[in-house]
């Protein structure tokens, strides 16, 4: 276990939908996992949104062993009493920037590539992963996986409607109400270094982190099934340091067989 993968590309599709249809699609999405693998009662790891994915599939299967989340707790874009340290006008002004980042970037999903568009981008990602010092071939892979082509076009996965949903959804807002609910073993491992957000919002990405731990803080001393063990890395820790994560993940697993 020292490189991460994705069984079968469509169980994602089926997790980020999830967060726009709520718990019980997540439910229907891993029972059909572990029919397939034939799993009695899983333990459950997810990154990012499959973070919160994991989270919610241990708040509805209270017998899970243990769940994982590998840096999926809030989004950047959250409520603003999410965030510590930044005075109000200067976060609200930098909210509706980054709101305007994030509509563009939505409107754009619903686009689709030409073959010509769609090969600048992934040699993109293989220039990106080289500078970042990742496997290239297993990072273009991952990204082929989120695409879909249909008459020689590409189309970016998820689209623009289940971006727009997973963006109103509470648990992507921010999932801490979830852990906090939990009764199984959980661990939340966090990034402590921000990678990918323009300087501009430098200040913002700090109060959304200083906010994080506070709030964290506060719900480890009244949550005993939570763990939270950081990690020097940023959002990307399991391309960056896989070997690392996958430790950390077994002894977690381990403990709590």
């Amino acid at each position: 276990m020292i490189r991460w993968s994705v069984p079968d590309p469509e169980i994602p599709t089926a997790a980020h939908a999830v967060l726009a249809g709520a718990a019980k699609a997540a439910s229907a999405a891993f029972r059909d996992a572990r029919a397939h693998f034939e799993l009695s009662r899983p333990s459950v790891v997810g990154h990012s949104l499959g973070g919160v994915v994991a989270a919610l599939w241990a708040l509805r299967h209270p017998d899970c062993p243990a769940a994982i989340s590998l840096d999926g707790h809030r989004a950047a874009l959250t409520h603003p009493e999410n965030y510590a340290g930044l005075p109000s006008e200067r976060l609200h002004a930098q909210l509706d920037r980054l709101r305007e980042v994030f509509e563009a970037q939505t409107a754009a999903a619903g686009q689709s590539m030409s073959t010509e568009q769609a090969n600048a981008v992934l040699e993109q990602q293989r220039a990106f992963a080289a500078q970042a010092g990742l496997d290239v071939e297993h990072w273009i892979e991952l990204t082929r996986r989120g695409w879909q082509v249909h008459d020689g076009r590409t189309q970016v996965r998820p689209g623009r409607e289940l971006l727009e949903s997973l963006r109103r959804a509470p648990e992507f807002l921010d999932a801490l109400p979830v852990f906090g609910k939990l009764s199984s073993p959980f661990l939340l491992v966090l990034a402590t270094r921000a990678a990918g957000f323009p300087p501009e919002f430098t200040d913002l990405v700090q109060a959304l982190q200083d906010g994080l731990r506070r709030d964290l803080a506060l719900l480890v001393a009244d949550q005993p099934a939570l763990e939270v063990q950081e990690v020097d890395a940023s959002h990307g820790m399991v391309f960056e340091n896989p070997g690392e994560i996958a430790e950390i993940v077994l002894a977690f697993l381990r403990d709590h067989r």
